[in-house]
Parts: C-alpha cells; structure tokens; sequence
C-alpha cells in the first residue's frame, strides 16, 4: 500500500518537476516472469525514482546500505522495496552481508518479481558508461542453484538527463529488449563475456562520450544547444563534422523570469537541504526532495487550518510553474 501510494505521488510530482520523461521501446514484461533490470546510474535516488514510477510492476531495488541511516529511514526504505547492498567501501566485513542480499534478490526473481540494480555500483553525471560490475552475475548464479530454478530473463536501462541537477530538466529511459540470461553457473569466461556484453548494450542506450574525445565531444553537443537527453539528435551531431548549427538559446527575459519565479523556494532551500549535499549527484534528488516537502506542506496546511487562500495560490502558483517549465523552458 504505501509503495504504491509513493509511486503515484511521484508520478504526478515528476510529471510538475521535468519538462519531459521520454520512455523509449518499453514493453511490460511477460506475467509470472522474473526479470533483472539493470540500468546505469547518474542521478542518486532519482534514477530510483524514476525508473520505477516507468515500470508497470512493482519493483525491488538493490540499494547502497549507508542510505540505510537509522531505524525509521530502514522502515521507509523497506517500505519502498529497497534491500541494502554492502560495498568495500563499507568495510570488508559488511561484505558478507551481501551473501543473505543475493539469496534473497535471487528468490524474489524465482517468485517472477522485477529486480533494479545498478551494475556500475556507484553514480556520476558524466556522460559516460562507467566500468560494469559483476555483482549482477553472482545472483544469477544463485538463482540458477535453486531447486526448481525457472529461467530469467535481463532488461538494460540506459539513463539520460540533459541538466540533471537542475528544476525543469528533460530525461529519457531507453529500454532493451528482454534478454535471455544463461540459465546455470557462469565459468570466470562466461562472467567477463556477459559483461563486455551489456558494457557494450549500454553505450547503445545512454550517452556515451569516449574518454579520449571527451571534453572536445562534450562540448561541441553542448554549444551546440540540443537535448542530451536525445541519442539521436546526440549521435547525429557528434556524426558531423562540418561546424553544427547553433540552436537559439534562451532569452536573458527568459532566464530573469525562472530566476525570479523560483527565487524563494531556492533561497529556502540553499539555508536548508542545500546544506546536505555532498555529492554533487545528489544535488537533483535533494532540490526535488525540498520541492515536494515544501509544497506538500503547504497544501496540507491550507486543507488542515482551513486557508482556502494559502491553499488556491499554492495550487496556481504550482500549475504556473509547471506551464513555465513545459511551455517557456530554459532547455532546447
């Protein structure tokens, strides 16, 4: 029940906050059918977030365990289908933790539930496909020594945002198509063949910039004013190599208009949340986190102290705000 309340809540608190959410070649997966997600992973909890309100099932998410914070932040993680998974950089002996997460992860696929990882076991804004991990290839290993193992199959997201720290930003999820998996355990050759295969599936489904070119690269899409978000647009500028035609960029009234409409919930939020970041990628998570915490609060106050004012400019200035973001945006 609350996963689900939270999924729509953030559907529709998602739909206000980006211009534009593209889903590109998703399909539902088949009823009863265990499937392994895996998705790069640029935007701390948003790609979360995201993903899972774009998924029709509900979904489980291998999550880094020092989110797991305290006791309530545990409670609401768990609500939420988020299982903590050890990394080396929580201390060698936590990683034997991760024995109990994949005998789970591997029932819950077993079971024909959806299961999201993030095999680059870390998050950047780069534009980049960063070094797959073979954790994903020990629950496959798992699953396939259980008794009466059914088979799996793997779905690749790549992850794309255009301005991921910013307030109207654009994004897309490329979806692949559904991969049948090797249904036993892999040999150390089998591991590193499975996963060139998806480093390689990836770099076909998010923005990838070579790290030799990658400063020229980025900066020739960028002054060249298209939507990052957008492979195609993307791969056919970087195709060309005549000088790329420059987009008309947004108007100094149009930057003066965002910048004055959202200059109180930014000031509330630089002396508040802002404070909190320490990680550039979680910069988008934190200002959507605050955004939504604001003005829940205040249309809950308007219906609780009955404020029939507070409440009608809260909900005109949010749906001004949203036609400011999907109809005036400071993005192409």
């Amino acid at each position: 029940m609350f996963y689900t309340f939270v999924k729509y809540f953030n559907t529709l608190a998602l739909f206000c906050y980006y211009k534009k959410i593209k889903r590109v070649n998703y399909e539902p997966k088949s009823k009863g059918q265990g499937v392994l997600y895996l998705a790069n992973h640029q935007n701390a909890l948003l790609d979360v977030l995201i993903i899972a309100t774009r998924i029709k099932e509900p979904i489980y998410f291998l999550t880094r365990a020092d989110v797991f914070a305290n006791g309530l932040l545990r409670w609401i993680f768990a609500s939420l289908n988020m299982i903590p998974i050890y990394r080396v950089r929580d201390g060698r002996k936590q990683l034997a933790l991760n024995d109990a997460v994949f005998d789970k992860t591997a029932q819950l696929l077993q079971e024909g539930k959806s299961v999201l990882i993030f095999p680059e076991a870390s998050h950047s804004l780069d534009k980049r496909i960063r070094t797959i991990s073979k954790g994903f290839t020990r629950i496959l290993n798992v699953h396939a020594q259980l008794e009466h193992s059914k088979p799996l199959k793997a779905c690749l997201i790549g992850v794309n945002y255009h301005a991921p720290k910013e307030i109207g930003d654009q994004m897309s999820l490329h979806f692949s198509s559904y991969i049948d998996v090797p249904h036993k355990v892999l040999t150390a050759k089998e591991t590193q063949e499975l996963v060139q295969q998806f480093s390689e599936t990836f770099k076909t489904l998010s923005l990838h910039l070579e790290p030799d070119t990658y400063e020229q690269d980025l900066q020739r899409i960028q002054e060249a004013q298209i939507d990052l978000s957008d492979l195609k647009s993307v791969q056919n500028a970087l195709n060309q190599t005549a000088a790329l035609p420059q987009k008309k960029s947004s108007t100094k009234l149009q930057k003066a208009i965002h910048f004055l409409w959202f200059a109180l919930p930014m000031i509330l939020y630089k002396l508040t949340f802002s404070r909190l970041v320490n990680e550039a990628e979680f910069e988008g998570t934190f200002r959507y986190g605050f955004g939504m915490l604001l003005f829940s609060l205040l249309l809950i106050s308007g219906v609780y102290l009955q404020q029939p004012i507070l409440l009608l400019g809260t909900i005109i200035y949010l749906v001004l705000s949203m036609i400011l973001i999907k109809k005036w945006s400071l993005f192409p």
